[in-house]
This record gives C-alpha cells, sequence and structure tokens, in this order.
C-alpha cells in the first residue's frame, strides 16, 4: 500500500544516513548487507537482553496473579506461547500441535500471552477441539509473564519468521526449557539449550514435545540439566551488556566524528 510504502521510504533513508545500524543477531546483519542496503563496516550486532524479572526465583504476588489469571486445571501440564498472532507466528501450527498432542494421550493445556486470536485462529481451535483447553491472556507485565513461564513445562515457539525471539530468552531465563522453530536467527540466541523443530512440521514437534514431557516425569537428572543449560545461555543475553555495547558504539562515532577535519568557513 502506499502509506506502507511511504513509511519503508523514510526506514531505509534513515538506515542509510546512520553513521551505525545496531542488530540484535548476526543473521539480521547479514540479510541487511547481502541486499546491498548497508556497507559491512556500518552494522553492528548488539544483542538484546532481558530484565531483572525474568529470574527462576519465585516471586510469590506475581506468582499468584499468573495462577489466577490462568485457573486451574489439575493434573493438566501448561504449555506457553508469547507473541502475536500475526501470520508469521504460525498460531495454526501451535493449536495443530496442542491438538495432536492431546489426541495422542497428553493432558496438555495451552497458555497463550500477547493479545487474541483472530476469528479464524478462534475457529480453527474450536474445530480442532481445544478450545476448552486454552487460555488467552492479554499483554502482561514483566513480573506477571515471568511467573506465566515459571509455571509451564515448555514454551513453544513456532515461528516462520524472527528477528531475535525474546520469548526463547525469556524462557529460558525463568528455568523453563523451550520448543523452537529450526530458523538460523533462533539457533543463534538459543544454541544447543533449545530444542529445534522444522517450520510447520506438526507431527515432529508432537513427537519432540511429548519426549520432553516424559523426560521431565521420569528423568529428573536429565531435566534439571536441561533447565540448568537454558539458563547458563540466558545469562549472555542481560540489558547491561546491551548498554555497554552501546555505549562502546556511540563512542566510536563520536571518536570518528571529532577525527573529521572542521568545515571552513569561509
Amino acid at each position: 500500500s502506499r502509506p506502507y510504502n511511504a513509511m519503508m521510504g523514510r526506514v531505509l533513508t534513515g538506515l542509510r544516513r546512520a553513521a551505525r545500524v545496531t542488530c540484535h543477531t548476526a543473521v539480521v546483519r547479514d540479510e541487511l548487507i547481502a541486499r546491498g542496503l548497508l556497507a559491512p563496516e556500518r552494522v553492528i550486532v548488539a544483542p538484546a537482553g532481558t530484565g531483572p524479572e525474568f529470574s527462576s526465583r519465585a516471586d510469590p504476588e506475581a506468582d499468584r496473579v499468573a495462577a489466577r489469571l490462568t485457573g486451574s486445571a489439575p493434573g493438566s501440564v501448561e504449555l506457553v506461547h508469547v507473541g502475536s498472532a500475526i501470520p508469521r507466528k504460525r498460531i495454526d501450527v501451535l493449536l495443530r500441535i496442542v491438538a495432536e498432542l492431546r489426541a495422542g494421550g497428553e493432558d496438555v493445556r495451552l497458555v497463550r500471552a500477547g493479545g487474541p486470536l483472530t476469528g479464524d485462529q478462534r475457529q480453527l481451535a474450536r474445530d480442532l477441539g481445544i478450545d476448552d483447553h486454552m487460555v488467552a491472556l492479554d499483554f502482561l507485565d514483566d513480573r506477571t509473564l515471568a511467573a506465566i513461564y515459571r509455571r509451564a513445562a515448555l514454551v513453544l515457539l513456532p515461528s516462520d519468521r524472527e528477528g531475535f525471539g525474546f520469548p526463547l530468552v525469556e524462557a529460558m531465563a525463568c528455568g523453563t526449557p523451550v520448543v523452537a522453530s529450526d530458523l538460523q536467527v533462533l539457533r543463534e540466541v538459543g544454541g544447543s539449550a533449545v530444542e529445534y523443530c522444522a517450520p510447520g512440521a506438526v507431527s515432529l514437534w508432537r513427537q519432540r514435545i511429548a519426549e520432553l514431557l516424559n523426560q521431565r516425569q521420569r528423568s529428573p537428572d536429565e531435566w534439571h540439566a536441561r533447565v540448568d543449560a537454558g539458563l547458563a545461555r540466558s545469562s549472555r543475553f542481560q540489558w547491561p551488556q546491551f548498554a555497554a555495547r552501546m555505549a562502546q558504539i556511540y563512542g566510536e562515532v563520536a571518536a570518528e566524528a571529532d577525527a573529521r577535519p572542521a568545515r571552513s568557513s569561509a
């Protein structure tokens, strides 16, 4: 559309005028360079972070709020998805994964945070018979969101495109393992601490999630090792580290400006 094209034109103009452009991941940096939008020396990776609210430590007040919002379903295992309902988040895949898990005998319920589903997505949930096994939450403050992560057995991220994947880092920081789409950008962030499945491969997702839920129940040592790996990985993504990186970049740009010859006033 014309307004969208005009906005993108302004964005591209700004990118080309900037002394530096920062990206949260090397994958995004490399894509910008490959498309010829920016010179390599002007694009810097500055990984994003999580706040102190995202922690495996209990927060009794926030935990009570999370329990009230999600309600009670004795015996059910909570699977969490955090994000909007836009197409690239593949909510259709998420719903089909949950439906297949339930059809296979797994007593799971889906907790979504990030706003309502679309009409088509709600209809799909009804058609799959899982609308009574879902909780849809709006956007949450960080303390409550962290409590939602801590309650979950697993966090699922079935997107077919991402630029960073905040839920992945937030979940790991809260001690909750993640199953994510096998995207290069998510592997950059999650490393070996995250389990990956091909985007859209519902049956593969169902199988891997069922295996992990079995591990959680029957192999506590392996499960705790998985949790610890996520906690260690998440420690690479903290806001103080991001701030230090940005300060370094601003310092470099300022030094370059100081080194340029002054314009003649004549």
